[in-house]
């Protein structure tokens, strides 16, 4: 969606045998200006293909003969940022933007590097110029948004999608984002509106029903709370603080969590409850040191706390200690072994660790329990699609589909199991299955 200009100059078709060419004559110093467009063509096309080491190569090569093509250096700028070379990026588009001031998609992609580097200011000055330059681009309005978002204006942040939204009304995540800025600027009912918004633009977005269902969660649990504890209650009890925890959970203030627990636990040192919720917290503030001690402590606590274990494990599979993590399942599952989310977890801990034959069992059993959830038939599809049996996976992802037809996942991965079966390279498209499979918890 980025940036990547459409104005390319080339327009000859060059043969396959000056193609083979172009290198040499380069190093000989006889590339002509067409060739260098080009090779900019290629550079592009390798780009696309996600070769950005060999884009960066064509790119520079045309430079070495025009060095003042701003297509060229715009490109190469796009290419080293998505080989997280922001800085090396930042210098392309500031060449690009000198010898072009009004050059907007390099504004706007300057705008994203510095965002990359939290240089927020000069993000959002740039974004402002490539505003100025296009204002009729919903794409640059959106961008200042994100922009704004993280640095927490929301109401400002508002008011750029909804220009976005003015601009291109039929797209749908516009919806979501400024939703999602509502939100966070606790104007409830509008985020909740637009939510419904995106979905009626797109029915089939995933990511409309899922803040709308997240949302209403948080507004329908606060208000429980709130009717339950009243304001003068005294709280003098570790379980008054583990279900304030429990509360602040929910709604994702892991810092409030921490506090809460820790006062549980100063009140009752043995309460593994606390620790295993204090444990929750500190791994989703990616503290997975403090997490696992936690888990360690509450384990220690209570030998038969399932629970537990598949917390710890799920903090071990994110730092890659598969081994450790599936010993903590199989420690779950010895205690619960209906528990259908353990052996989602270690069938994950599996399929990251290549053990696709193990995934597929964990992740069966976990259909076998519970043949409703959609999501368990999008990672078994995604193991079988591992494992070259694309029928098998295209079943699985129909099936997923049939349970939830906004399962948007779903229908992602179909789509490339359809596309591997039409050509007849499969292996770049089997790499992209790692892409999206997600540890969903």
């Amino acid at each position: 969606m980025r940036g990547q200009d459409t104005d390319s100059k080339a327009s000859q078709v060059f043969t396959a045998r000056q193609v083979r060419k172009i290198p040499a004559a380069f190093e000989k110093g006889d590339v002509t200006l067409e060739e260098a467009e080009h090779l900019i063509d290629l550079g592009t096309e390798a780009s696309n293909r996600k070769e950005y080491f060999k884009a960066i190569t064509f790119f520079t090569k045309a430079l070495k003969k025009d060095s003042k093509n701003k297509i060229a250096l715009n490109r190469r700028g796009i290419a080293f940022e998505r080989r997280g070379e922001s800085k090396k990026a930042i210098r392309d588009y500031s060449r690009t933007i000198k010898l072009d001031p009004g050059y907007a998609a390099a504004l706007n992609n300057r705008a994203h590097a510095y965002f990359t580097e939290k240089k927020y200011k000069l993000a959002l000055a740039d974004h402002d110029a490539a505003i100025k330059s296009e204002p009729n681009k919903a794409l640059y309005w959106v961008d200042r948004g994100h922009c704004l978002f993280w640095m927490r204006n929301f109401l400002d942040a508002v008011s750029d999608y909804s220009q976005a939204i003015k601009i291109d009304p039929s797209n749908s995540p516009y919806y979501v984002f400024r939703g999602n800025a509502y939100a966070k600027a606790r104007m409830f009912e509008q985020a909740l509106s637009d939510y419904d918004l995106a979905i009626g633009v797109d029915p089939v977005n995933l990511q409309g029903y899922e803040k709308k269902k997240t949302l209403q969660q948080v507004l329908d649990y606060t208000l429980s709370i709130e009717a339950v504890h009243e304001p003068s209650k005294s709280p003098n009890t570790s379980n008054f603080y583990i279900s304030e925890g429990e509360h602040f959970l929910k709604v994702k203030n892991y810092d409030k969590v921490i506090e809460m627990l820790s006062k549980a636990i100063e009140m009752d040192p043995r309460n593994s409850i606390a620790y295993n919720l204090r444990g929750r917290a500190y791994d989703h503030k990616k503290s997975s040191g403090k997490a696992i001690k936690d888990f360690d402590k509450a384990i220690n606590l209570d030998p038969n706390y399932a629970k537990a274990y598949d917390n710890r494990a799920y903090t071990f599979s994110k730092q890659g200690k598969f081994r450790e993590a599936i010993s903590d399942s199989d420690n779950a599952i010895k205690i619960e072994p209906e528990n259908k989310s353990f052996y989602i977890s270690r069938g994950h801990s599996h399929y990251w660790s290549r053990n696709f034959t193990a995934a597929l069992a964990d992740y069966s059993k976990a259909i076998s329990l519970d043949s409703f959830n959609s999501l368990y038939f999008v990672f078994r599809g995604n193991t079988y699609a591992k494992g070259k049996r694309f029928e098998k996976a295209l079943n699985d992802f129909d099936q997923a589909i049939e349970l939830d037809p906004t399962n948007l996942m779903a229908y992602e991965k179909k789509k490339n199991v359809e596309h591997i079966l039409s050509i007849e390279d499969h292996k770049p498209r089997i790499e992209s299955f790692d892409q999206q499979h997600h540890m969903y918890r």
